[in-house]
């Protein structure tokens, strides 16, 4: 992964599901860089269920949990903000 995607601008999303008939509704909680957006969103915990995502620019859909963690542990993260 190239260093200037870790720039990339990006939104921390809180997903907030209403009821199974219609769909999640998504709250800014902060924005900046893709990077800093990973490293807020897992410095919150490591729960599988944590409802946010981060609607990055350089993604072609909004990245999960799940996501958001393989990014955390992908060798080129950088290390300093």
């Amino acid at each position: 992964m190239e260093n200037a995607l870790w720039r990339m601008p990006a939104r921390l999303m809180l997903r907030q599901v209403r009821d199974g008939h219609r769909p999640a509704e998504q709250t800014e909680i902060a924005h900046g860089s893709l990077q800093e957006m990973v490293q807020l969103a897992t410095a919150w915990g490591t729960d599988d269920a944590l409802p946010v995502c981060i609607d990055c620019r350089g993604a072609p859909a909004p990245l999960v949990w799940a996501d958001i963690v393989a990014l955390r542990r992908e060798p080129t993260f950088p290390i300093d903000i």
